[in-house]
């Protein structure tokens, strides 16, 4: 049926107007949402045990992702039980990888001083970065050898289905734990620098970090007033912070929520936990997606046979799906079609809104130190 005529939507295409649809009602469901955990008082006991200011954050999370699983969920479910569409999901969701990796890149020049990015003010404007990649212009399209080499990453002994993260901007992370002689690095930025036989470049100096640790330490006010928040700098609470990670998430859905949402939750998310059991299960999942017979290796442990065979089919199954996923990238590139960035627009909004604070204070500390209080330093 045809608009009527005048409707704010009379010009835009069914899949436009579907989309604006979906957008307005996303956003009535996070209000309605984060009102219901702001007001409803079963969730007192619960949030009474954490530091305020991290209950506000996870509402807001929270509200965004249920929203989500509420809109999503039975899509996932239903895609769950296609090996096309579940391996076709996987590979859309890991083709940007190759991007973080550029992207990354990028940042260590950046900071090093070797590169101007437009746009980029402070190091923490990558985490955000991070969640736009797929429309990032910092980074240059997808090339067929720069997808050979991440097609070789997946076939390669250096990958596992746990080695995807969900902090690929997070220098100061890798730095923190390289420093204390731990391996955060994401095993795909290894790879590719071993495969085009480059120095990491994350052993440039980081000269912008350290400029804005001594803003940040100087950022004080003469009058007394209080200080702009900045995020990570020591600061006494007695309780501690509710971190929408997995098993806090997990934990609250099955505490407060129903079983179908259990169950789009489950769909939606990603369970990294470990233990053979799930691993099994999860090998027995994948091998059922598959139509034709998979070859099983020898073993004197069937459950290892079963698992090392699932993820021979899973690698072989992605790679194919990586490949057409690179296919319908490139047309849509020489269409000028633009990309739709899968993040979660609550949880954004909250990056976003850290990230201007911690610019306020960059900006304070240049002052209280007699400098231009602008990004040039």
């Amino acid at each position: 049926m045809k608009p009527e005529t005048g409707h704010p939507f009379a010009d835009l295409s069914d899949p436009s107007r579907e989309e604006i649809n979906r957008i307005v009602e996303r956003d009535r469901l996070y209000r309605r949402i984060r009102e219901e955990l702001y007001c409803n008082s079963r969730y007192d006991r619960f949030f009474s045990h954490f530091e305020e200011q991290s209950v506000h954050d996870f509402i807001a999370y929270y509200a965004g992702r249920k929203a989500d699983y509420l809109l999503n969920g039975e899509k996932h479910l239903r895609e769950a039980e296609s090996a096309q569409l579940y391996f076709r999901h996987l590979a859309e969701k890991y083709f940007w990888e190759i991007q973080q990796k550029k992207l990354f890149d990028l940042q260590c020049r950046w900071r090093a001083g070797e590169a101007e990015l437009p746009g980029i003010e402070v190091t923490r404007d990558f985490l955000v970065e991070e969640f736009n990649i797929c429309s990032s212009s910092h980074v240059a399209p997808v090339t067929p050898a720069e997808l050979h080499i991440y097609t070789d990453y997946l076939q390669s002994d250096m990958y596992t289905p746990e080695s995807h993260h969900d902090r690929w901007q997070d220098y100061d992370y890798f730095s923190t734990a390289w420093r204390a002689g731990e391996s955060a690095f994401p095993k795909w930025y290894v790879f590719y620098d071993e495969a085009i036989g480059r120095a990491d470049l994350f052993s440039l100096p980081d000269l912008k970090g350290d400029k804005e640790r001594r803003y940040l330490s100087h950022a004080t006010q003469n009058d007394g007033r209080e200080t702009p928040e900045i995020e990570n700098l020591p600061a006494p609470i007695e309780r501690p912070e509710l971190k929408p990670d997995f098993r806090t998430m997990e934990f609250f859905v099955s505490t407060f929520e129903d079983k179908t949402l259990s169950r789009y939750f489950v769909a939606m998310e990603n369970d990294s936990r470990d233990g053979e059991r799930k691993r099994l299960e999860e090998a027995l999942h994948i091998l059922q997606l598959s139509d034709s017979p998979v070859a099983v290796p020898e073993s004197s442990d069937w459950r290892r046979a079963i698992i090392a065979a699932a993820d021979a089919f899973r690698r072989e199954s992605l790679v194919t799906s990586m490949k057409e996923v690179y296919a319908e990238y490139r047309l849509r590139l020489e269409a000028g079609l633009g990309f739709v960035e899968d993040a979660d627009a609550a949880l954004v909004d909250m990056l976003r809104a850290r990230v201007t604070k911690y610019k306020e204070a960059i900006l304070h500390g240049r002052r209280t130190l007699g400098e231009p209080a602008n990004y040039r330093y």
